[in-house]
């Protein structure tokens, strides 16, 4: 969390969507005992984080992946959850 708090302190790209997302994200990688990859259910993330849009909701997960806060591994079959990994983690 450390190192996240850092980057985005002089990463210009940051709005308070990716913080509210990312510090989700890392609620449920607690939950998942710090083990990554961790499931995410799009719709309780998009809940806990206050986002109400989809396009949003698509818009900040793949810009946290594309600028390496996190690995987002989207599916595309509605039987099976994506999943993402969080990196440089330090509590």
């Amino acid at each position: 969390m450390r190192n996240f708090l850092e980057g985005i302190k002089d990463d210009h790209r940051i709005r308070t969507t990716h913080t509210a997302v990312f510090l989700t994200l890392y609620g449920l990688w607690l939950e998942n005992n710090g083990h990554n990859p961790i499931p995410i259910i799009k719709k309780k993330v998009m809940e806990k984080a206050k986002i109400i849009s989809q396009m949003t909701w698509h818009r900040t997960i793949i810009e946290l992946n594309e600028y390496g806060y996190i690995e987002y591994q989207p599916t595309y079959n509605r039987t099976r959850v994506s999943t993402v990994s969080l990196y440089n983690i330090v509590l």
